[in-house]
């Protein structure tokens, strides 16, 4: 992992606590950063419904790579 991914991560878990605070909804996950670029993706979509799971609807990377999900 760089540095720059180190912080990304951090960064990234202080934001959603915060996020979880003011909605009221707690996630556990094992595994789940699936999807990862240091320098942020150019698009990023969840598919949006009630079943408990979250998963990318579409995720294009930093390059305008989309991935396949």
């Amino acid at each position: 992992m760089t540095n720059k991914e180190e912080r990304n991560y951090y960064g990234f878990m202080n934001e959603l606590e915060e996020i979880s605070k003011k909605y009221g909804i707690g996630i556990l996950a094992c595994g789940c950063f699936q999807y990862s670029d240091e320098n942020g993706f150019q698009k990023i979509t969840y598919r949006k419904n009630l079943s408990g799971d979250i998963i990318p609807a579409e995720i294009v990377l930093s390059d305008g790579t989309k991935c396949e999900l």
